[in-house]
């Protein structure tokens, strides 16, 4: 009788652990202090086993140390003689705090040393270290949240000056060159838009370095040369000036006072999400995310369903945080590690009953389109 009460017990005991097992499938972490308004730590997904190694946990990264200095910081990431009178030019202004110089024809930074800067500026006048690899980085930069300003020249490339990778071939830049080359042409300010804040106190510039440009799928067009070559224009979180800011620069005008205003303007007016779809690697779900933090769930599994809605979309340190409102009946949660290309999800539908997980260990290979 006592045997037949310890099995009892232990079959009792057997039940109580696998319920909490199955049930903690998440848990929200106590605030900490890491927390701030530009985004949160969302806490961990704690998952049932999977098959193969796959871990339990999401290792969230943690943000680095605010910047001891209130001011915006810069880097100009150049492949050219130091550029010291636009060093100057921004070091001024009294919302910069930091401005530094990286010379990209000796080596090309890393993703982590651009993401210590509110925004990178980024030109040319001699062949860059690897255009491939630079163009690579700048587009993992602006997918990181980055902020980029390029110029002249990035687009000609008749001496290796231009960039190439992903920030060309992905379409991540406002223009595309038509010719490989520059123009070597005279112009003046042409037509603009003067309510743009990019354009704020600028009423003339010329420039003789010009490249062969015209707006890239998507680009918005701020300002044009009075030949009608495009001179300034945006794209997400990326603008593009065509005209040359280095040491040895022959423009006249207010084409710094661009590239200021430009700084200020994608560091708090710009949105920098990009659209992203994350497949299960078990085939059970995938998230469609657009750029306003509006997403599709669809379940791909129990025959299947779709969930629309909007959530809060924050980057920190290279990871983008996704939450649902408190508000509302259902819960999205996801953490996108976009330096080690992993992403884990999870949805919950208490009316539709519909619980669903999405663990994805490399995001590089998920569909490019949603459908």
């Amino acid at each position: 009788m006592k045997r037949n009460r310890v099995l009892v017990l232990m079959v009792l005991a057997a039940i109580v652990l696998t319920s909490v097992i199955w049930g903690a499938e998440f848990r929200r972490q106590p605030r900490k202090a890491t927390d701030g308004p530009a985004g949160r730590i969302i806490g961990q997904l704690e998952r049932r086993a999977l098959p193969g190694e796959a871990p339990k946990t999401v290792e969230v990264v943690v943000p680095p140390a605010p910047k001891t200095n209130g001011g915006l910081h810069v880097l100009v990431a150049h492949s050219d003689d130091n550029p010291d009178q636009l060093l100057d030019y921004l070091a001024a202004q009294p919302d910069i705090s930091v401005v530094d110089p990286f010379d990209c024809r000796y080596a090309t930074p890393t993703l982590a040393y651009l993401q210590e800067y509110d925004v990178v500026v980024s030109f040319s006048n001699y062949p860059w270290h690897d255009q491939v690899a630079m163009g690579d980085l700048l587009a993992d930069y602006v997918d990181a949240g980055g902020k980029l300003i390029v110029a002249v020249f990035c687009w000609a490339d008749d001496n290796g000056w231009a960039l190439r990778g992903r920030f060309i071939t992905e379409n991540y830049s406002p223009f595309m060159n038509l010719g490989d080359d520059n123009l070597y042409l005279w112009a003046d300010l042409g037509a603009y838009d003067a309510s743009h804040p990019v354009m704020a106190g600028v009423t003339a510039a010329s420039d003789w370095y010009r490249d062969d440009v015209i707006l890239s799928p998507g680009a918005g067009l701020i300002a044009a040369w009075d030949d009608g070559v495009p001179f300034v224009a945006e794209k997400n979180c990326v603008i593009a000036v065509n005209s040359y800011l280095g040491r040895y620069y022959d423009f006249t005008g207010d084409v710094f006072l661009i590239i200021y205003n430009a700084v200020k303007y994608i560091d708090s007016g710009c949105s920098a999400y990009q659209d992203y779809v994350f497949m299960d690697d078990y085939g059970r779900a995938m998230l469609c995310v657009n750029a306003d933090g509006t997403f599709l769930f669809r379940v791909l599994e129990n025959g299947g369903a779709e969930f629309e809605g909007q959530a809060e979309l924050n980057w920190r340190a290279g990871v983008m945080y996704m939450i649902s409102p408190r508000e509302l009946p259902w819960s999205l949660y996801l953490v996108y590690d976009s330096t080690n290309h992993r992403a884990h999800a999870y949805y919950w539908n208490p009316p539709q009953n519909v619980r669903s997980f999405i663990y994805d260990l490399n995001t590089l290979d998920d569909p490019p389109a949603c459908f």
